[in-house]
């Protein structure tokens, strides 16, 4: 035991230890208790295959205080490795990997999810790999994207075309170009440095145009040629064909071969030649040339002559096979009767008489002749008679006509007879017949020497008066007429003969108003007309009568004139896209006539659409969307409304109407002038001018008027057809010469000259219409082909001031000129030449034939 006073000193220093310690304990951390909980970070976490993240443990007690821990590392739903310090490494397949990082100490543990993704590209595979397409056709490509693990990547490559061959969207979505061919590698899609590509074939279309070559061949007769045809699409690429071939115009044979035989009958035989694949065509040109001269025939084989005079003879010299030669004869005269100049001029001699066989061609020693008589006097005068005739419509007239000499001798014709400035018709006999218009027309019966009255020919007139008939018809206008109630209008009255002639009415015409229709009173002798209070419908209610004549006129009385509908025309109306139509609208009342429409205000209703209209003159404007707009287009006057329905075409529209020009060659407005050996198949018209030169020996096969009134009908037809051509919305503009191009139907339009040198080939089924507008000229040194059935009545060439057609141009459609038309020698027109203002001049040799 220890002594009391060490104890009791022991203890002194003992107590306020412990109440130190006491005092330490309330004011320090409590110490960490037993480990509760475990949390692992990151959580949750994402990262790429194959790569490494380091993960933590942190230890609480149950009040939530720091436990220091070093747990076990493990790995419990897969997703990658993890080592003894925590750090885990993704595997190689992508996935959520729900708690899979799992700390654990004794029995707790902590838990973190990992997500593992794709890693960065390393490859692309394309898909399809080598396609083919057809020009314009698309194809969707698409691109899988894996990392180096073969896990695929989601995303979205970048899309290009490297070699060519076509284009392609952002969406992988390639654009065949329109040149065939095999691009290698052109296809790419690429991530960053990574790329993979794919080769495309563009192949040809479908077959658009056929080229036979060559496009034009000489051959004499029984020659043969070896024709080709090679097929294109749209865009020019070459397509593989087997034609069908066949001969379309004469000229020779062909088999299946296309081996062509030419004939016996010489001649220019253009596109003949035809390679057909369905309704595809293409052609060629040939000509067969003659053979030796065999033969000449002289014409004409007999003329009589009077002393002095001349006539010119010509000469056809053919080869065995009947072809004509383009070879002068050597002329003479072999028995007397005059003399032959080296052209076959031949001028009568002195002496009268008939030589047999006097004239002679010759060209080495073939031969052909012609006999002269020669006869004394020549033809000065033609006397008509009666002179003078006066006529009531329809009556006859017999005229008789006598040729005299200088001397006043007669000398015996057979007169042609023709009607100059209208009045009525004559027979060969010269029987007139007066037409039913009144009036005096003189010099209108003509009597020729010649049957075609021509140049050189001597001519005789008369003049004829032709009378009105009786009053037949009483016309009242204006009718019909809509009034309102209380107003007035004066009325007019017009006489005619049965054919129309205007009468004057004597006495005065007496007014009445029918009882019983719309009523209202008529002033006699003015025809001022009152309506009367209260609305009405008249039939022939306003009349004006001549003895038993009676004319009328229908009046309809409303209380106001109210205008009750509208009508809007054209209704449908068809445009071009960004094409114009002229509206127009008319009023209506209740009684269906016609009134006025006040403050008239044009739209286009907003929900249909189809384009735009000037809101003061209805002038509409399509828009760029084909389609059909029901009753888009409205006119307003008031609280009344009419519409109209549009439809928006791309076909262009149709060719205007010629009306009585479409029968004619030519129509020329200042004079037609021909060299020699024209024919024109068809009618030929001048007016206001009325010269017609070299005609004969030039031929008109139709009817001829010089300035009369089927003339002037002719050009206002030309004139109307003119204009509608010149309002056609222009479809393509072109700059350059035509030549050597094709174009299909539609409007194309210079806004200066059009050139074509070479050969323009128009391409269209039987209806398609080609219209070709040149500001200023038309100037050719080629040819027009017409191929897929298009036809020459459907070709108009439209020309601001005068087109000339060259030198053996073989050119097709219809030539609309506002001032003048001219055909070189040889050149042909299967067409019509109208001129307005101008002249139409043909050369030597040209041909013209209605389409």
């Amino acid at each position: 035991m220890l002594a009391l006073p060490r104890l009791a000193a022991r203890l002194a220093w003992t107590i306020p230890l412990a109440a130190l310690l006491t005092t330490a304990c309330e004011h320090s951390p409590a110490a960490p208790g037993v480990l509760a909980t475990i949390t692992v970070t990151r959580n949750p976490d994402t990262l790429a295959v194959g790569t490494s993240r380091q993960f933590t443990a942190t230890g609480r007690d149950a009040d939530g205080t720091p436990v220091g821990v070093n747990p076990a590392w493990s790995v419990a739903a897969g997703g990658g490795a993890l080592n003894a310090s925590g750090v885990f490494t993704a595997g190689t397949t992508p996935g959520t990997f729900t708690n899979t990082v799992t700390a654990t100490l004794g029995s707790i543990s902590g838990k973190a999810t990992v997500t593992v993704i794709a890693g960065p590209v390393a490859t692309i595979i394309i898909a399809p790999a080598t396609p083919t397409l057809v020009v314009g056709a698309t194809q969707l490509f698409t691109a899988v994207l894996k990392d180096a693990f073969g896990n695929v990547v989601a995303t979205s490559p970048n899309w290009s075309v490297s070699a060519g061959g076509g284009s392609i969207n952002s969406a992988g979505l390639f654009t065949a170009g329109p040149v065939a061919g095999t691009y290698l590698n052109s296809v790419v899609a690429s991530v960053g440095n990574v790329t993979a590509s794919a080769t495309v074939t563009v192949t040809a279309g479908s077959l658009a145009t056929i080229t036979v070559t060559p496009g034009t061949t000489t051959l004499g007769t029984t020659g043969t040629q070896q024709f080709t045809a090679a097929g294109q699409d749209a865009t020019g690429n070459p397509v593989a064909i087997t034609p069908v071939w066949s001969v379309a115009a004469g000229g020779g044979t062909i088999n299946i071969s296309g081996l062509f035989t030419a004939g016996t009958t010489a001649g220019v035989f253009p596109n003949t030649v035809v390679a057909t694949v369905g309704a595809i065509a293409g052609t060629a040109s040939v000509t067969v040339t003659a053979g030796a001269p065999a033969t000449i025939t002289v014409s004409p084989t007999t003329s009589t002559l009077i002393v002095g005079t001349t006539q010119q003879f010509t000469a056809v010299v053919k080869d065995l096979a009947g072809n004509v030669l383009s070879v002068a004869p050597v002329w003479s005269v072999a028995g007397g009767g005059g003399t032959i100049n080296s052209t076959g001029l031949f001028t009568a001699g002195a002496s009268a008489g008939t030589f047999t066989n006097t004239v002679r061609a010759t060209i080495g020693i073939v031969a052909g002749s012609a006999s002269v008589t020669v006869t004394a006097g020549s033809l000065l005068t033609i006397v008509v008679t009666p002179n003078a005739a006066s006529l009531a419509i329809g009556g006859t007239q017999l005229f008789t006509a006598i040729g005299r000499d200088a001397n006043g001798n007669t000398v015996a014709i057979t007169p042609t007879w023709s009607v100059v400035a209208s009045g009525g018709t004559i027979n060969g006999s010269g029987l007139f017949t007066a037409g039913t218009t009144a009036g005096t027309y003189a010099n209108t019966v003509m009597a020729c020497s010649t049957a075609l009255c021509g140049a050189g020919s001597v001519s005789g007139f008369a003049t004829v008066t032709v009378n009105s008939g009786s009053l037949a018809t009483i016309t009242v206008t204006p009718n019909p007429i809509a009034l309102g109630t209380g107003a007035s209008q004066t009325f007019t009255a017009v006489g005619r003969d049965a054919s129309g002639n205007v009468l004057p009415i004597l006495p005065t015409p007496v007014w009445s108003v029918v009882a019983g229709y719309a009523g209202g009173t008529i002033q006699n002798p003015s025809g001022t007309y009152t309506a009367p209070g209260a609305p009405g419908i008249g039939f022939d209610s306003v009349r004006a009568t001549i003895g038993a004549i009676v004319g009328s006129a229908r009046v309809n009385v409303s209380a106001s004139g109210a205008l009750v509908s509208i009508a809007v025309t054209p209704n449908p109306a068809t445009v071009l896209p960004g094409g114009t139509s002229q509206m127009t609208a008319t009023g209506f009342d209740g009684t269906g006539l016609v009134v006025p429409t006040p403050g008239l205000v044009w739209s286009v209703v907003p929900a249909v659409g189809g384009g735009t209209i000037n809101s003061g003159t209805g002038l509409f404007t399509a828009g760029s969307v084909a389609g059909t707009y029901q009753n888009a287009i409205k006119a307003t006057s008031g609280s009344v409304s009419g519409f109209a329905t549009v439809t928006v075409s791309t076909s262009p529209p149709p060719g205007p109407s010629l009306g009585t020009a479409a029968t004619h060659g030519l129509l020329a407005g200042t004079a037609f002038t021909c060299v020699t050996g024209g024919t024109i198949n068809a009618d030929a018209s001048v007016w206001p001018g009325s010269a017609f030169t070299g005609f004969p020996p030039c031929v008109i096969t139709g009817a001829t008027h010089a300035a009369d009134a089927f003339a002037q009908q002719a050009q206002g037809d030309l004139t109307t057809a003119f204009q509608a051509l010149a309002a056609m919305p222009c479809g393509t503009t072109i700059t350059a010469d035509l030549g050597g191009t094709t174009l299909a139907e539609g409007v194309y339009c210079s806004t200066t000259s059009v050139g074509v040198t070479g050969t323009v080939t128009l391409t269209g089924n039987a209806n398609s219409v080609f219209v070709i507008r040149a500001a200023s000229t038309l100037t050719t040194a080629g040819n027009v082909v017409l191929i897929g059935g298009a036809q020459a009545k459907n070709v108009y060439w439209w020309v601001g001031s005068s087109a000339t057609i060259g030198t053996a141009s073989q050119w097709q459609g219809n030539i609309l000129a506002l001032t003048s038309i001219t055909l070189v020698d040889n050149a042909t027109l299967v067409g019509r030449a109208l001129a307005r203002n101008g002249a139409v001049t043909l050369g030597t040799n040209n041909t013209i034939t209605l389409p």
